[in-house]
């Protein structure tokens, strides 16, 4: 079942499997995305907020981790990876009430050390969505929240594969961060590889780091906000 205002389909499942493989051999985009996010954890516990197969798993404690996502599944892949791990069938923009309530009726903690959401926002359809996630992230956490979204522009765009995706720019995000967050807690890490390359061409809000035609347009960045 997939959330009916999400982006997401379980038909994007099965790709993802395939473009992203098994996290357990820390290869390809996603695995490169979640060592270097892996480095910005703070504490041991986390809550992984759309944690799909797992990709972080390797590079963190695992004891303290759980991971939650409305797809189940991805829920199920993980489960197949990472059999000792705990995780949580549960839509990361409901209410933050809701999502505490979730929680509970699995007797698991409502705060963690760090709150993390990667590639998630690009499956999200409206920007309040994305609002909602972030409010979530930041009420759970104690230390940190780490959130990895593509930011080429600030819209909905349709990839060369047929893949419809959610971009955010850097000013986006910190636009919809006011008022959740203090704008002096949050900082920005613009990834040094390029994410699944595009051919065709979108334009840039504010300049990529790497350039290097034709595969200059996907690019994935990291935002920590710490208390």
């Amino acid at each position: 079942m997939s959330n009916p205002d999400s982006l997401w389909d379980e038909k994007r499942a099965e790709r993802y499997v395939r473009l992203y493989g098994d996290p357990r051999e820390k290869v390809g985009t996603q695995s490169q995305l979640c060592k270097t996010a892996a480095k910005l954890v703070r504490g041991t516990s986390i809550l992984d907020f759309g944690c799909g197969m797992g990709h972080i798993i390797p590079y963190i404690d695992q004891d303290g981790y759980v991971g939650l996502d409305y797809s189940k599944t991805m829920l199920e892949y993980l489960g197949n990876f990472f059999p000792n791990v705990t995780t949580i069938y549960g839509d990361a923009t409901a209410p933050t009430e809701k999502v505490i309530e979730t929680l509970e009726s699995q007797h698991l903690p409502t705060s963690y050390d760090t709150t993390v959401s990667l590639s998630l926002a690009i499956h999200l359809p409206t920007v309040n969505m994305v609002r909602d996630l972030l409010q979530n992230m930041w009420a759970l956490c104690t230390q940190a929240m780490i959130l990895g979204v593509e930011t080429v522009g600030n819209k909905i765009i349709t990839r060369p594969d047929g893949l419809t995706l959610r971009n955010i720019s850097v000013g986006g995000v910190y636009k919809l961060l006011e008022g959740i967050v203090p704008s002096h807690k949050i900082q920005y890490v613009h990834q040094k590889i390029l994410y699944q390359p595009i051919i065709s061409v979108f334009p840039f809000e504010d300049p990529p780091l790497i350039m290097q035609p034709p595969q200059i347009l996907s690019r994935t960045t990291l935002f920590i906000a710490q208390k």
